[in-house]
């Protein structure tokens, strides 16, 4: 999402606390699995260097990427989100 900030210029928006959880939550269900990054990459058809990465909230993964990961695991995408945001923080 991208939103204005006072010279009416753009600036990203990055969650990383969202990012945090859903990394946690990929590596969770990942391990849980039995699942090395390699599988994960393997199967997920990314770079092993993307799957720890995201593991480690560094980057934002697109939509479609996540969708790749779900599938790899055979697993609802629903199930990569379950987990609770904390409330919004206005800057």
């Amino acid at each position: 999402m991208i939103k204005k900030d006072i010279n009416n210029k753009r600036k990203l928006i990055r969650d990383q606390e969202g990012l945090n959880l859903l990394a946690t939550s990929i590596k969770q269900t990942r391990e849980n699995m039995k699942l090395t990054q390699e599988d994960l990459a393997h199967n997920a058809n990314i770079s092993v260097s993307q799957v720890s990465r995201i593991e480690n909230g560094t980057i934002n993964p697109t939509v479609s990427t996540i969708f790749h990961i779900a599938r790899a695991m055979k697993i609802p995408v629903s199930d990569l989100f379950k987990f609770t945001l904390g409330p919004l923080e206005q800057s």
